[in-house]
């Protein structure tokens, strides 16, 4: 997939150079348009870039495999940075390549029954049939991202379940041949399908779960990012680690909850201004129901069983 991943960016950035109308940069670069219906340019600008930002979640999925890898706290840190580098400069490439070869924005945009990406692509190939061959790529790319996060869902489940975190831990948390956790991967895979069975009924529902999942790790993110803050400024010295950012990791760690927690706050912001009931962004209500049921099963009973992965005299002093 690595390889398919590569190629088909080659190809398509090669073929959009090519073959599409290219737009003026002063157009492109410099001519900005506020087709939301915000106020002013900067809120669009504030939530249009949510957008974005959803291409930077999901890093850490590899972080929640190290069950399975040699070396984990060396390896995995090392496997994140080369990751994000690289497809840092690929996005960026692949960006600057579609603002120049989109043409007309509108045309594009009132294809409501295509993606704009596929709209883009015909208009450069003229051929159905090209189109099609270079929209195989990136569904297998997302083909496999979803099966990435499955395993990654599956192993968050069962490492929790192992922990006693969470209901009905105890069936969760046997682990069986090939030292997959069959049990967690089949509860990962029902619910999965069952949350998209609601894509056959009321749009709204969908999109109230799908934004759930940005909040949820946009949320993750900024929790985990400002203890570990409050740790190097107030708590305990953090153990050795075997991968270290040196004395740029408090810095990189306040730059990144200036990022994370401005954006965990505009992820609840509706896609336009006074929306509607089928236009709001019910996320912050699946967000506030989840967050209220995880507490009250803490308070009953799930501060009892939990046993944390990390005791507290495992840390240095």
């Amino acid at each position: 997939m690595l390889i398919i991943h590569w190629a088909a960016w080659l190809a398509i950035v090669v073929t959009l150079w090519v073959m599409s109308p290219r737009g003026k940069a002063s157009e492109v670069l410099f001519t900005f348009t506020n087709g939301g219906g915000w106020s002013s340019a900067g809120a669009a600008t504030l939530v249009g870039v949510l957008t974005a930002w959803s291409v930077f979640v999901g890093y850490d999925s590899s972080v929640h495999m190290t069950e399975n890898a040699r070396d984990a706290s060396k390896t995995i840190p090392v496997s994140l940075m080369i990751a994000f580098a690289t497809n840092a400069v690929l996005a960026f490439i692949m960006a600057i390549t579609l603002i120049f070869c989109v043409g007309d924005v509108d045309t594009v945009t009132a294809q409501t029954s295509l993606t704009p990406f596929v709209v883009i692509f015909y208009n450069a190939t003229k051929s159905k049939a090209g189109t099609v061959v270079m929209v195989v790529p990136v569904i297998l790319t997302f083909w496999a991202a979803l099966v990435s996060q499955l395993a990654t869902a599956s192993r968050q489940l069962w490492a929790f379940s192992r922990d006693g975190g969470i209901p009905w831990s105890r069936h969760l948390a046997p682990v069986h041949d090939f030292e997959v956790p069959r049990r967690a991967v089949w509860v990962s895979i029902i619910f999965t399908c069952l949350i998209s069975l609601i894509n056959f009924g009321p749009v709204v529902g969908f999109n109230a779960i799908v934004s759930l999942t940005i909040i949820a790790i946009t949320a993750s993110y900024t929790i985990c990012i400002a203890a570990l803050i409050w740790r190097r400024c107030f708590g305990k010295p953090i153990p050795k680690e075997r991968f270290s950012l040196g004395r740029w990791g408090l810095l990189i760690n306040i730059a990144a909850l200036a990022c994370t927690a401005p954006l965990t706050v505009l992820v609840l912001f509706p896609p336009v201004p006074n929306p509607t009931a089928a236009d709001m962004n019910w996320a912050i209500l699946a967000f506030g129901v989840v967050a209220l049921l995880s507490a009250v099963y803490y308070a009953v009973g799930g501060r009892k069983n939990f046993k944390p992965p990390i005791r507290k005299d495992q840390y240095s002093s």
